[in-house]
């Protein structure tokens, strides 16, 4: 394919809109923020952000959001996705990343190098010269230090060696990369909670608190 690739937006809100307009299979429409809590999240750009969220609140969609996005808008990114055993980095790169993300999308699967759409579970290399890495955080995340990452991605980071992390933190200060770190609530005392106690803590209210009960759900989950 000698076709020069899509101009893609550099506006995280317009990307979405404009190249991500299916999740795993489902029209995601123009308006993502149909969960208005990650709106501050996807637009933050301090160095570090901590999610601290119930399950099925779409945090692996916005880990692979960030990843194709900083992946796509610059070239020659390298970009990291985190977790904790082998079972769900290969979910998550296989069905999440590859197919779910790049393939499902007009835009985005113009990307994808010919031979590494269905290459290694732990690299996607893209056209672009940027690479998303995917790995575990075994050996105190020995498999990301020395790379210089645009962006790297901490999925289930409750069960991570997040105590190892330091490292990888002063890395990236020095790099200027983005460090997003996502997880449930953890085990009091541990490692995992002292690093959400170092944040802000922000919190999101709703201006309608029965809100849930305008969801509306079908035999495959939420409509």
């Amino acid at each position: 394919d000698t076709k020069p690739l899509p101009v893609v937006p550099s506006d995280v809100t317009e990307w979405i809109n404009d190249c991500r307009t299916t999740v795993d299979g489902k029209a995601r429409g123009s308006d993502y923020l149909v969960y208005p809590f990650w709106k501050d999240i996807y637009e933050d750009d301090y160095w570090d952000v901590m999610v601290v969220a119930g399950r099925q609140v779409f945090k692996t969609t916005f880990c692979s959001d960030i990843l194709a996005y900083y992946a796509t808008t610059r070239k020659g990114a390298e970009c990291c996705y985190v977790t904790h055993d082998e079972t769900s980095l290969s979910a998550f790169s296989n069905q999440r990343m590859r197919v779910g993300c790049f393939l499902e999308n007009e835009v985005l699967r113009r990307f994808p190098k010919q031979q590494s759409t269905m290459g290694a579970v732990g690299e996607l290399a893209l056209k672009n010269n940027s690479t998303i890495y995917m790995t575990t955080d075994q050996h105190g995340y020995k498999h990301v230090e020395g790379k210089s990452l645009a962006v790297c991605v901490l999925d289930e980071a409750q069960y991570q060696d997040v105590e190892y992390l330091s490292k990888l933190e002063q890395t990236m200060r020095i790099t200027r990369g983005k460090l997003r770190v996502l997880g449930i609530g953890g085990e009091s005392g541990s490692p995992y909670e002292r690093m959400w106690n170092r944040t802000d803590q922000r919190e999101w209210h709703y201006k309608h608190k029965d809100w849930r009960d305008k969801l509306e759900f079908n035999d495959e989950g939420l409509v």
